[in-house]
């Protein structure tokens, strides 16, 4: 299987695999699996088969090299295209911390292949275990769009990072937990509670029929003593007496 896979011979990896389903995801010496191999040599035809025949895209080699990182190490574009597109981690890292773009770059890999990792959002300013940035690892010799479009995606990054620095400082420092928490918990309560309470327990405003009695902040029933007298008079009008205030 790891030879077909490595070659892209379509019938022998068919045969294989239907021989021994196990070998989908068997691993070399080197801990690589088939589909690391077809990564290797650029096979897209037999990446589709292994990847449609459920082929482990994030599989790690002995030292944390998934296929993709074999196919960006080789500048393999299309290999690449082809594992993302099957599920892939363009931002996964080896066991060093290195990324794609750096192992895209030693390899000296073409502009076409490093712009797409860019597009996928690779870590430009991701830094190995090594102490080796993306930058470290462009080549001398490397086609000169390869070099802006790093450059370029380096200042970027780097503006971003300072940019988003900036504002969480600004925001941690403005934010206070009294500042924060005062205006929300004052209105919302006091409002909300005294109005909606009070009107609908307390004495209504303008009590009808009845005298205010200050002590019980109240409406007591009048007792008819400040009715005027004749009131047994004939067509006489029963009228009151103005309670006093205070």
């Amino acid at each position: 299987a790891h030879d077909a896979a490595r070659v892209g011979n379509l019938e022998a990896l068919a045969r294989a695999l239907a021989d021994d389903p196990k070998l989908l995801d068997a691993v070399d010496a080197l801990r690589r699996t088939p589909l690391h191999l077809a990564a290797h040599s650029n096979a897209c035809g037999a990446i589709e088969m292994l990847c449609a025949r459920g082929a482990r895209v994030s599989a790690e080699a002995g030292d944390g090299f998934t296929p993709l990182h074999f196919a960006c190490a080789k500048g393999n574009v299309d290999a690449a295209k082809a594992l993302v597109a099957k599920g892939a981690n363009p931002r996964g890292m080896t066991y060093k911390s290195e990324n794609a773009l750096h192992l895209a770059l030693v390899g000296n890999a073409s502009h076409k292949l490093v712009t797409y990792l860019l597009r996928k959002r690779v870590n430009v300013l991701a830094v190995s275990k090594k102490g080796k940035s993306v930058k470290d690892c462009v080549r001398e010799d490397c086609e000169p769009e390869t070099r802006e479009a790093i450059e370029k995606a380096i200042e970027e990054a780097e503006t971003a990072k300072t940019e988003a620095e900036a504002a969480k400082e600004a925001g941690g420092g403005a934010v206070e937990v009294g500042s924060s928490m005062g205006p929300s918990i004052g209105p919302s309560i006091g409002p909300s509670v005294g109005p909606d309470i009070g009107p609908s327990i307390g004495p209504p405003t303008r009590p009808v029929g009845g005298k205010v009695d200050r002590d019980a902040i109240g409406v007591v029933e009048d007792d008819g003593s400040d009715e005027i007298a004749g009131e047994e008079k004939e067509g006489a009008t029963k009228k009151k007496k103005k309670a006093k205030i205070g």
